[in-house]
């Protein structure tokens, strides 16, 4: 089940990487055509959606990062009702 769960995150962090550039572009590329507006729009698009990109993927890996830490054999285990203090 971990291992699903992994590749569902997976699926999520390259979703969160290839989305942004494209919708960037693609709104770009329709600002150009509707109001005339220059190619630096779409130069400037790009930008933003590589940096949109780079960060929806770092926060993907930090994310994962986290839950193979938390689910890690070191770490002491949960007290339960009684033993809380």
């Amino acid at each position: 089940m971990k291992d699903l769960h992994m590749l569902i995150w997976l699926t999520q962090t390259g979703i969160s990487v290839a989305a942004p550039p494209v919708v960037f572009l693609l709104g770009a590329i329709w600002l150009r055509d509707r109001f005339g507006v220059g190619v630096w729009c779409i130069w400037l698009s790009l930008v933003l959606g590589i940096l949109c990109a780079v960060s929806g993927l770092r926060q993907s890996l930090q994310l994962m990062d986290k839950m193979a830490k938390k689910n890690s054999p070191e770490d002491p285990p949960v007290p339960g009702f009684n033993e809380h203090t």
